[in-house]
């Protein structure tokens, strides 16, 4: 393997003599299953980041070209994270929360009726410093949810930059917003979970 900075884009160059494998190929052939959503998530995963990809076999090598950024540096979009933690979303809320204490977790506190959609917050912390997230949401498609809670200081910026690389907000057009916060659960095409927010500071 290699990996060749040029021109402001960052190539990875593989190669290996095992059996003729155009992952292309695989990807095609793949069709999502609920009960394994994880399914050639690395092969999805690639195709969704890379601008371009070749791929060829010459006398029994496999030859893979990734093209992973094609913009230099101070090109591409960034956002700052403030808070990047595990959270749960769930339709009851108390269950989590009883197994985590168990677990040794604090409830540091709960907010009631946020916004229009009336979602239930806990936020937990436990002995090491880990935070936990629980949220209770009567409008989610399944039970249960594990999410990326991710805080940012411009929620604009940052829903736009997921949203360029194909997220989608589970609530449609609307946010769940309060007097000191601002969110939307974010779901990327391979089905990975951000609850994106921003605190709002008076």
């Amino acid at each position: 393997m290699r990996v060749l900075v040029k021109d402001g884009s960052v190539i990875l160059r593989l190669r290996d003599d095992c059996t003729k494998f155009d992952f292309r190929d695989q990807a095609e052939c793949w069709q999502f299953n609920p009960e394994h959503p994880e399914k050639n998530i690395g092969i999805r995963l690639v195709l969704k980041e890379a601008k371009d990809i070749a791929y060829t076999n010459v006398m029994n090598t496999n030859n893979l070209n990734i093209k992973v950024w094609g913009k230099r540096p101070e090109e591409r979009q960034t956002m700052k994270i403030t808070t990047f933690n595990p959270q749960i979303i769930i339709r009851n809320a108390e269950d989590a929360v009883q197994l985590f204490e168990a677990l040794g977790f604090q409830r540091r506190h709960t907010k009631e009726e946020i916004g229009e959609l009336g979602v239930t917050g806990i936020r937990m912390k436990d002995e090491n410093g880990f935070y936990l997230d629980i949220s209770q949401s009567d409008r989610q498609p399944v039970d249960c949810l594990t999410a990326i809670r991710m805080n940012v200081d411009d929620f604009d910026e940052a829903f736009r930059l997921l949203t360029e690389h194909g997220f989608k907000n589970f609530y449609g057009d609307r946010t769940v917003e309060n007097p000191s916060s601002r969110s939307a659960v974010m779901i990327s095409p391979t089905g990975f979970v951000i609850n994106l927010v921003q605190h709002i500071r008076k």
